[in-house]
């Protein structure tokens, strides 16, 4: 499995988390619930930390398929 993470850079959050290096937006979590569903798992977390750096293109995902954000504004 750690192959699969080789080719990033790494530096860990404030409570030891793994976050990439160039991250536009990386959310550092507490998880304080969690909820088997079927057969997956959903986690409740308390943001404690957000860092934010890279490059200021970002992409977001809603309306099933990805927008490019550019000056606050999804196009």
């Amino acid at each position: 499995m750690e192959e699969r993470f080789a080719a990033a850079e790494w530096a860990p959050s404030a409570t030891g988390a793994p976050m990439l290096a160039d991250a536009v937006a990386a959310f550092d979590c507490r998880v304080a619930r969690t909820v088997d569903v079927g057969t997956h798992c959903v986690l409740f977390c308390e943001v404690v930390g957000i860092a934010a750096g890279g490059t200021p293109e970002a992409l977001i995902y809603f309306g099933r398929r990805y927008h490019a954000v550019h000056d606050g504004t999804s196009q």
